[in-house]
């Protein structure tokens, strides 16, 4: 949403900011756990627990398994749940805390007998004087920036496959069957590694590769991967380069 232009949201408020910050954190959680039992711990050199998952992180994390965990950030976060005071009086808010819902696979409006289809992410504010909502909502639809495979032992199985062509049919589907009065947003991310040069593309780049009008790039964030952690025995620092980068973007998508 653009603090600026929207009534429902006063200026200042880094509303794409917030939940940038709150998707990065999400996907960091959901990278760790896809790293289960590859941080130089004794008890994976243990043949049982060679089985276990030993996956290089988030890159194999699914669309799913990644919109639950940013969901739960969402909802445990401060900043969705009275953190900012809206002190605008006059506007078409009245002034009070600012509270914010979030909800997942909520359909998109179908005709009778047909199967509709479900958005991934919809955030909304919440009126903390009545708990009713306020108008508009933001539909968001989120995506891999590329879909990773995997060997049975955790390595990749060939180069990842850019999935520009699902984020275009995620813009399509907000334009065309998304209610008329809502704000729509594609989140994605990506793992950039050396070892696979076509992911190493920048937010910006991405927005390029998907090459679709009217979608603008909100917010970002990007931090350096580390597989795995030095052996508690290793008293010295080394001096290590990132080889693998995790970015997150919001862009927006223009009603036409």
């Amino acid at each position: 949403m653009d603090a600026k232009n929207d009534e429902t949201i006063p200026t200042g408020f880094p509303w794409t900011e917030v939940f940038v910050e709150m998707a990065m954190r999400a996907l960091m959680s959901v990278h760790q756990d896809y790293l289960l039992w590859s941080t130089n711990q004794n008890i994976r050199q243990q043949a049982d627990f060679t089985r276990l998952n030993r996956g290089p992180g988030v890159a194999y994390a699914g669309e799913v398994t990644v919109c639950a965990a940013i969901s739960q950030q969402f909802i445990h976060s401060r900043y969705a749940s009275g953190v900012y005071f809206n002190a605008d009086v006059g506007r078409s808010v009245e002034a009070g805390y600012r509270y914010f819902s979030i909800g997942r696979e909520l359909p998109y409006p179908a005709e009778k007998g047909e199967k509709a289809k479900a958005v991934d992410l919809v955030c909304c504010r919440i009126n903390d004087a009545d708990g009713t909502r306020i108008e508009p909502a933001t539909w968001i639809e989120a995506k891999r920036a590329f879909l990773w495979s995997s060997k049975l032992d955790g390595t990749p199985d060939g180069n990842p496959t850019p999935l520009t062509g699902k984020v275009r049919d995620d813009i399509d589907k907000l334009r065309e069957q998304a209610p008329g009065n809502v704000h729509r947003y594609v989140l994605v991310w990506n793992v950039a590694d050396d070892a696979f040069p076509d992911t190493k593309v920048t937010p910006a780049e991405f927005i390029e590769m998907v090459a679709k009008p009217g979608l603008t790039l909100r917010e970002s964030r990007m931090l350096p991967l580390t597989d795995n952690a030095y052996k508690s025995s290793d008293a010295s620092f080394k001096e290590r380069t990132a080889t693998r980068w995790l970015w997150v973007l919001m862009a927006e998508v223009s009603a036409s």
